[in-house]
């Protein structure tokens, strides 16, 4: 897919022409075309891309004022020259805040790791869709007698455990799932830099989503996909159902 037609196919995701788009394109002068503060949500699979801190730069020049960029890599621990270098982007660039790390156990070894950065204190974080199970549902406290946390759960904090025994690709695609569910609301524009973005409809609850692949036929693939996934909503809607997104209420910083 040639570079014209790559940002064409962006540009009607940006204008809600369409839902999703898949493509294959040199990265760095596509992010130059965008416009500034477009998206709602930019996320770079660092591992599996090429990237520098200008590429990161010109990621972030996309994101809106109340929006979220997500760096992630794969590391054995925490601490590789991947991630040194990522943490001192805030230090450059004052603009660019470091708001948290979260951590993600692999089963066989090694971690993904998620570096969250924000434009300030004003962004999107919705913690009802991420909460998890908490350890002791229905506690109460003893002098009150009312609920001591949580009806829907817990806060999943800064490290998460999914399933025990889950392999690699569960894992990245439960990961990239949460961070689109706590870190965007529905019908906001996700841009994705992961060769794996294009999970499937479920990965992105009702976002609409630009994946930059690193193969054409990744691009293709995840594109057959968005079109299967529209031929599914439009017969729901045919049959005078509703295809809804998972999500929950916005809220403006962590509580």
């Amino acid at each position: 897919m040639e570079s014209v037609s790559a940002l064409e196919s962006v540009m009607g995701v940006l204008n809600a022409r369409a839902q999703h788009a898949a493509i294959f394109c040199s990265i760095s002068p596509l992010l130059d075309s965008l416009p500034a503060k477009s998206v709602n949500l930019a996320i770079l699979f660092a591992s599996e891309q090429p990237w520098g801190e200008d590429m990161f730069v010109a990621l972030f020049r996309t994101v809106k004022t109340n929006g979220n960029a997500v760096l992630l890599f794969r590391a054995q621990f925490c601490g590789t020259a991947d991630l040194i270098a990522a943490h001192t982007i805030e230090t450059k660039f004052k603009h660019i805040h470091l708001r948290n790390r979260i951590v993600v156990p692999v089963s066989g070894g090694g971690y993904l790791v998620a570096l969250w950065y924000t434009r300030g204190d004003d962004y999107v974080f919705n913690l009802d869709p991420v909460r998890i199970p908490a350890k002791y549902p229905g506690k109460r406290s003893s002098t009150t007698g009312k609920l001591s946390g949580n009806p829907l759960g817990k806060n999943p904090s800064d490290v998460w455990d999914f399933e025990d025994g889950a392999n690699d690709e569960v894992v990245c695609e439960s990961t990239v799932r949460r961070l689109v569910l706590a870190l965007s609301n529905p019908d906001d524009v996700v841009l994705c830099l992961d060769p794996r973005s294009s999970f499937n409809e479920s990965s992105w609850s009702g976002r609409r989503a630009i994946c930059i692949e690193n193969t054409r036929a990744d691009a293709e693939e995840g594109n057959a996909g968005a079109a299967a996934s529209t031929a599914r909503a439009s017969a729901v809607g045919a049959r005078g159902g509703s295809a809804s997104a998972t999500g929950g209420s916005s809220r403006r910083g962590a509580q």
